[in-house]
């Protein structure tokens, strides 16, 4: 290949920038923030540091052998902070072959009992004060008491491990954040649900498209590249949270379904739209 991994990163930052930046509202893509970010498992994670060097940036993503995993995340906050839409790309460039993943993930809006004044349109009453400061209180309550309780679980599984010989296995970091943990799992409206869609494909849209640009820019033959992306921006599948995935009506030749053979002089049933759950 006649780039670096490093060069084609660069590349989709700046065209990413210049999306999220640019004054014109039909060519700007509002919310936009993409962001670079190294990927651990946390079971590998043996020293915890606020940032990564830039240096051991570029040298993960030009050497992508290790634990470690690079990877831009282009995200866009929407609906006030109740819609966050991330799009992952991780680029690699290994035995002559370029390596391209889009992986988006969303965070759905929070429960109904977080947005109770918000929801208020009229002014509070002093009860409603009262009433959350009573549930908050009684909560909280909760969390105290148990609190000693999950710290000696939480010590035990350490002896436990460190007897074994396992203590350097042990996991760092909260499985979810607190923004998470109020989370409903749950798509609150059909445009909630069209907003995700829509920033996923126009950011890999985006991408795909400013990868393109910078395959030929390189001299390097895109006629397998076109037909892999065309394949990728027409099928598309997404897990809300909930154990269902809405599969999108997709065409193209590698996502049609062949229709079955008609009987003879057998009526054709009504065409009719349909979503798989």
């Amino acid at each position: 290949a006649p780039f670096s991994a490093e060069e084609l990163v660069d590349h989709l930052k700046a065209e990413l920038g210049r999306i999220a930046s640019d004054p014109a509202p039909e060519r700007r893509l509002p919310g936009l923030v993409v962001m670079d970010r190294i990927y651990l498992s946390d079971a590998d994670t043996r020293r915890l540091t606020p940032h990564t060097d830039v240096d051991e940036v570029s040298r993960i993503i030009r050497h992508p052998t290790s634990k470690a995993r690079h990877y831009l995340a282009c995200q866009v906050v929407s609906w006030d902070g109740e819609i966050v839409t991330t799009v992952h790309v991780h680029v690699a460039v290994q035995g002559r072959t370029l390596y391209l993943e889009l992986t988006t993930t969303s965070l759905l809006p929070c429960r109904d009992d977080y947005q109770v004044f918000d929801d208020r349109t009229g002014p509070l009453a002093a009860d409603d004060y009262l009433r959350a400061t009573a549930q908050a209180v009684t909560h909280l309550g909760s969390m105290v008491l148990k609190a000693p309780l999950r710290l000696l679980q939480d010590l035990m599984i350490r002896i436990e491990a460190r007897s074994r010989g396992t203590g350097n296995q042990l996991m760092y970091g909260a499985r979810i954040s607190l923004r998470e943990e109020a989370s409903s799992g749950m798509i609150h409206s059909h445009i909630q649900e069209q907003d995700i869609l829509k920033y996923k494909r126009i950011i890999e849209r985006r991408v795909l498209a400013a990868v393109f640009d910078f395959l030929n820019a390189h001299h390097v033959d895109t006629s397998e590249y076109q037909e892999r992306a065309l394949t990728v921006l027409n099928a598309g599948a997404i897990n809300f949270g909930s154990g269902s995935i809405t599969v999108d009506t997709a065409i193209g030749q590698q996502n049609q379904v062949a229709p079955s053979p008609k009987k003879p002089h057998q009526q054709e049933p009504p065409q009719r739209k349909s979503r798989t759950k």
